[in-house]
């Protein structure tokens, strides 16, 4: 379980690319309750052309048409008007001192239906008259003004001659022909607007209404917002990302969609799938078989059987060397069944106790990818309780088909380290693997890397008497760098890689999965990152997975200019960004340098584009472009309209 740390950690290196899964959309919402009419329910002295209007919006943001029922009996309302596409409709030629009921019936287009409440009015008495609302007057911004926020309230002032309460309905948008309502039958002579674009005119206007149905249209005002460094800091932010995923990755002939196929990820896949199982088992076979030989005496042909793991041994001593000296020839062969897996021979020195310390081995072993070939020389030492060897190490080569562990250097080794506890059903001293640490050049099909790999386990005993190995913490430490047809290419990743496996005790695998019950873990990488052309980066990444089924995440980066100045993109302390297994969504905040906050959202919920969706904004909230997917490639769109592909 230990292994899958790392190759989830870097799977997730480039955050902004995850793919999410498909899943039925949710089903239509009808429209909400039409509400709050003018002129209001119970209104007396109305005019006899009134302007009768309401409020209405959608849950899923679907647009309305509304249907409106009108009479002089509530009880048989007949439809004046059907699929009307406003909020407001003016009716004409109502009589003298009569009571009218309406009412509005809003649809979504989809299905959706939703009648509202009826309400009455009683239009004015013969002879009797209403004033109209006064023109509003006095904007703030004022009419034609320059560098207004881009979050600004917008005011005016109005009054009705008799007195009567106003309501509002408030104009907007950038074509001074084409304004689109930003609200109706509001209540007060102001109202805020958010999130504008920079450097751009908007158009506006005002339309007082009083209780009595009479409407007075404001003029057409404009203003200009300010124009915002924040836009071009954006950019640079984008442009530096794009910058920093070419030196972490290059991905010519693979294109964006496989931009996740990181060296982080395929090295990481190879250890967890392959170097680790297939070294842990040869290196435990191979001390069965020093332990096998220093029982070997006199010489001749023996078997022994490794029952934990189905493995029967054949061993041939050298019956002369044997009786002249310490020193001896030995062959062997190892079998699964009637499969023969290893082979080969060793030179073995033994001590005083007659436990092979040291020699020669050339040997061929099988694993689950191919033959591994180890040649080269060992040294052991011997455990108390037991003929297992305490500690073997090994220079040499080491082969196999996708792997290459150069040890003939100094300082280059593999070293193994084993454990033993007492099975008290077989009364007998028992062997495991506590750990493994190679220091060389290590070559994959993958990666080219220089450094040290160490990996510790922990023997664990379950309430059902199963016994397992896992990996408790594994850590490499020094350089490697991607392999293209091989040959060692792209940026050089130095650092160290972490990963520790939090409750291999406590977790028990032949129990049920569950909140109560999972593997917890922790990883991280920490160094710097360098390519051809490109900057030095200092980058971290880790997961941690401590709480059922969520993951969080933290990552960054950061370079130094040539005057010093620092750049940096990294997720804070809060919000936290995470993966929730349970919800199938991805959640990220980063921040940079400049204050801007980059969010995110990947739901695996949806589908195709709509999976990915985020925002760039400054350190007040005010967005600056919008991220998004277009046919899987991710774009970013910014507020002044420009649009680029983020890769």
């Amino acid at each position: 379980m230990i292994l899958m740390i790392i190759r989830k950690l870097f799977i997730l290196i480039l955050l902004v690319l995850l793919i999410g899964g498909c899943t039925p959309k949710p089903t239509n919402n009808p429209p909400n309750t039409p509400y709050n009419p003018n002129p209001p329910d119970g209104a007396t002295s109305v005019v006899l052309d009134p302007v009768l209007s309401w409020q209405c919006s959608d849950p899923d943001g679907d647009p309305l048409v509304f249907d409106i029922y009108f009479g002089t009996n509530a009880n048989s309302l007949y439809c004046i008007k059907e699929n009307h596409n406003s909020t407001s409709y003016k009716i004409m030629d109502l009589a003298f001192n009569t009571t009218y009921y309406w009412k509005v019936v809003a649809k979504d287009g989809k299905g959706g239906v939703k009648e509202g409440p009826v309400w009455s009015f009683t239009t004015q008495a013969e002879g009797q008259t209403n004033n109209p609302p006064s023109v509003p007057a006095n904007p703030n911004p004022q009419d034609n003004e320059n560098n207004v926020p881009t979050e600004v309230i917008l005011s005016w002032e109005c009054s009705d001659p008799d007195n009567d309460p106003l309501v509002f309905d408030v104009y907007f948008g950038v074509n001074q022909n084409n304004l689109g309502m930003l609200v109706n039958n509001h209540p007060t002579s102001s109202y805020q607007v958010k999130n504008l674009n920079y450097n751009t005119t908007y158009y506006w206007k005002v339309i007082a209404k009083d209780s009595k149905g009479a409407q007075t249209d404001g003029p057409t005002w404009k203003f200009t917002t300010t124009q915002s460094g924040d836009v071009a800091k954006a950019k640079l932010l984008v442009a530096d990302l794009r910058n920093t995923i070419l030196t972490i990755h290059d991905y010519k002939g693979i294109g964006v969609p496989g931009i996740v196929d990181t060296p982080f990820n395929r090295l990481s896949e190879e250890i967890h799938e392959k170097i680790v199982p297939d070294l842990s088992e040869t290196i435990d076979r191979i001390g069965f078989i020093l332990s096998c030989v220093s029982q070997a005496s006199p010489p001749g042909t023996y078997t022994f059987e490794y029952t934990e793991i189905g493995y029967v041994l054949h061993i041939t001593a050298d019956v002369n060397q044997w009786e002249n000296s310490s020193s001896i020839q030995i062959a062997f062969q190892g079998y699964k069944g009637n499969s023969l897996i290893d082979d080969g021979n060793l030179t073995v020195n033994f001590d005083a106790n007659n436990f092979p310390t040291n020699g020669e081995l050339n040997v061929t072993m099988g694993t689950n990818d191919g033959n591994m070939s180890i040649n080269g020389n060992y040294t052991a030492t011997k455990l108390a309780n037991s003929n297992f060897p305490a500690t073997i190490t090994i220079t040499g080569m080491i082969t196999s088909p996708y792997l290459n562990i150069d040890l003939r250097d100094n300082n280059r080794k593999l070293y193994a380290e084993f454990g033993e506890w007492y099975d008290q059903n077989q009364e007998i001293w028992l062997s495991y693997l506590k750990r493994i640490y190679v220091s060389g050049q290590i070559t994959t099909t993958t990666a080219q890397a220089e450094g040290s790999l160490d990996i510790t386990f922990v023997h664990v005993t379950y309430q059902n008497g199963n016994t397992q190995n896992p990996p408790k913490n594994i850590s490499f430490t020094g350089t490697f760098r991607e392999m293209m047809n091989g040959q060692p290419t792209g940026a050089y990743f130095t650092g160290t890689i972490t990963g520790e496996y939090l409750n291999p005790e406590s977790y028990n695998p032949y129990e049920e999965y569950g909140p109560n019950n999972f593997p917890k873990w922790n990883a991280n990488f920490t160094g710097h990152i360098e390519a051809p052309q490109r900057p030095k980066i200092d980058a971290n990444l880790g997961i941690r997975h401590d709480t059922y089924q969520v993951y969080v995440i933290n990552a960054g980066y950061e370079r130094t200019n040539p005057d010093g100045s620092k750049v940096w993109l990294k997720t804070p302390q809060s919000p936290v960004s995470s993966y929730n297994e349970s919800t199938s969504i991805l959640t990220v905040t980063l921040n940079n340098q400049d204050g801007l906050i980059v969010s995110f959202t990947v739901d695996g919920n949806q589908s195709g584009d709509d999976v990915f969706t985020g925002t760039i904004k400054n350190n007040a909230g005010i967005k600056l472009a919008d991220l998004y997917l277009l046919n899987g490639v991710p774009m970013v769109k910014y507020i002044d309209g420009y649009i680029e592909s983020i890769f």
